[in-house]
């Protein structure tokens, strides 16, 4: 999508792409880091593999104007760089197919009284990837995926009691208990903050009414 003539995803100094298999581009997990910056470049570096200039001391082609710091070391292997390489060269090819593909699909749909189209602020800049209608009945919208399914089509109401889609809140257990890595507690318990946040799997009803009456149908290619 596209703000203000720009791709929503290069505001700001740095961003971050997935490449798990479900996604528009993939190499089969990890991800990737962009910028166009070389000081921010140097740090994402380091925070992947510490050791690079260790490994590129020879090479009269880097020149590094940072020093190295320890962190984490979440370095992917060279054969995921290079398919994520070869996916971003196909990435106008894979969105203009999704794309054709949702504008058929919705092209085929009459927007009937059982149910309404997902709004989309930009038609244009969307990735095609999936497209949503909501059924004005929970019961109905049951009803309809299970007669899609029955006729081979892979669709499911975005919310319901049987699937845990980590993209809802009400999945987000160790956020809604609490949970810390630290026997302090952090970031709960940190004595800098004076606020008292609770949280509940049904703190939004409205929210996960809506997508439990929301049938996604899915037109990414991996």
């Amino acid at each position: 999508r596209e703000y203000k003539g720009k791709r929503v995803g290069v505001y700001g100094d740095a961003a971050a792409w997935s490449l798990n298999y479900y996604k528009t581009i993939t190499s089969g997990e990890g991800g990737l880091v962009y910028t166009n910056d070389r000081d921010v470049f140097e740090r994402a570096c380091f925070a992947a593999d510490p050791g690079l200039p260790m490994w590129t001391n020879d090479d009269p082609m880097v020149d590094w104007q940072n020093e190295p710091f320890p962190r984490q070391t979440y370095r992917p292997s060279e054969v995921l760089a290079a398919m994520c390489r070869v996916q971003l060269g196909k990435i106008e090819d894979i969105l203009s197919h999704q794309r054709a593909l949702k504008k058929a699909f919705l092209g085929e749909l009459d927007e009937a009284k059982a149910y309404r189209f997902q709004h989309v602020d930009d038609l244009d800049g969307d990735t095609g990837v999936s497209a949503s209608v909501i059924v004005h009945e929970k019961e109905l919208a049951i009803g309809y995926e299970h007669a899609l399914k029955a006729e081979g089509v892979t669709v499911g109401t975005i919310y319901n009691d049987g699937f845990p889609d980590r993209h809802i809140y009400s999945y987000w257990d160790s956020i809604l208990e609490k949970r810390s890595p630290h026997p302090s507690g952090y970031p709960w318990k940190d004595p800098n903050y004076h606020g008292n946040v609770e949280y509940s799997k049904d703190m939004l009803p409205q929210t996960l009414d809506i997508l439990g009456r929301s049938l996604r149908f899915d037109f990414n290619m991996n």
